[in-house]
């Protein structure tokens, strides 16, 4: 009797455990194309065993499994961040159809401002190839920056800001949307092709 006691109160101990997944820097898949919407989160499906059906040993400790946080798994985020600033509480995340303004840079050029948060899917250093355009083309520009690094954060999250992209012919951008382009590709060569439609607004 005593045993089956120590039996029951075990295993309800067991039922009130729980645990997070922590998402691990630097961990992407093997190389190969991830396209992905910009403003969406980008996941796979966890395939890893769950704990064995037959249940614990009164001996065991155990960890039972819960639903993971929204930053465990591989993830991507287009964002944007006021110029010149570059921690986690600067960033802004932008949706299919956020407005984003067309500012005017510090050698006087106008330019968007782009910033990304990521997880699990690129090992740094990083190719960048970012490009935007009015639907009537009347207002576009295009970079590509080479070997750029992250900058890991206490959420998990790995972030990159100020990418300044030149805005040519400015005073046709205001009030248009535009499509914005960022293709991606890490040290591992796994690429991504990452896009998002905005509203532009001069400033």
């Amino acid at each position: 009797m005593q045993r089956l006691l120590l039996l029951s109160r075990t295993r309800g101990a067991v039922a009130s455990a729980l645990f997070t997944v922590a998402c691990e820097a630097g961990s992407a898949p093997a190389a190969g194309a991830l396209d992905a919407s910009l403003g969406e989160t980008v996941s796979t499906t966890d395939t890893t065993s769950g704990p064995d059906d037959t249940g614990p040993s009164p001996s065991e400790d155990v960890a039972v499994d819960v639903e993971p946080s929204s930053w465990t798994v591989p993830t991507f985020e287009l964002g944007t961040n006021e110029q010149g600033k570059a921690t986690p509480k600067d960033f802004v995340p932008l949706l299919a159809g956020d407005t984003l303004p067309v500012v005017v840079g510090p050698q006087g050029l106008s330019m968007v401002v782009l910033a990304f948060r990521t997880c699990g899917l690129y090992e740094p250093p990083l190719l960048l190839r970012a490009r935007i355009a009015t639907d009537d083309d009347a207002a576009s520009g295009a970079l590509d920056i080479a070997r750029q690094k992250l900058n890991p954060a206490a959420d998990g999250l790995s972030y990159y800001y100020n990418f300044w992209l030149v805005v040519e012919n400015p005073e046709k951008a205001g009030g248009k949307f535009a499509d914005i382009v960022l293709d991606v590709e890490d040290a591992k060569g796994v690429t991504g092709s990452h896009t998002l439609r905005v509203a532009l607004q001069n400033q």
